[in-house]
């Protein structure tokens, strides 16, 4: 989808969770402050650990996000559908990534920077608050997730236990 046009973007993002319903002329002001990226397959657009310094909403492709919560262990999950948010830290603030992320497929995003994100969020814009309450949405996704994950640690710790000393092994 080489040369994506704005009004194209705009259709993207018209349809992409939590956007739905805003006029179409809502979205120039974060079009205009974000940068439309383009990946080859294969090609890394940040490594886990680093500063995120942006947020991304995909426009097309697909990209793979991996984590590694322990050694040895490699989750993977892949984002496909137009208008999803990645980098989601760095719409926000300058943390880290708990990801790596990289294209599976010729990919295009729209990048915002915090910093003009920041800058939409203090004009009042109504698509970049639809994204803040999105933002929410996926952090209390993943909170869940990590209080199953401790739940299952805590409440069999015989399993625990066996994996923590087979992964002692390993190394």
């Amino acid at each position: 989808m080489a040369g994506v046009t704005q009004a194209e973007m705009v259709s993207v993002l018209c349809g992409a969770r939590g956007l739905e319903g805003l006029d179409a002329e809502r979205f120039g002001p974060l079009i205009e402050a974000g940068e439309l990226m383009s990946f080859e397959a294969g090609e890394v657009l940040y490594d886990r650990g680093e500063v995120a310094d942006r947020g991304f909403i995909l426009i097309s492709g697909r990209v793979e996000l991996v984590e590694a919560p322990y050694p040895g262990r490699r989750l993977a999950s892949q984002l496909f559908t137009a208008g999803g948010l990645f980098s989601e830290n760095g719409f926000i603030k300058g943390w880290p990534h708990k990801h790596s992320c990289r294209a599976i497929e010729a990919t295009e995003a729209l990048a915002v920077s915090t910093q003009a994100f920041r800058a939409l969020l203090d004009a009042g814009d109504v698509v970049t608050m639809r994204i803040v309450d999105e933002l929410l949405n996926l952090f209390v996704h993943d909170l869940r997730g990590t209080n199953q994950r401790l739940d299952e640690i805590f409440s069999r710790p015989d399993r625990t236990l066996t994996q923590l000393r087979d992964l002692i092994d390993a190394e």
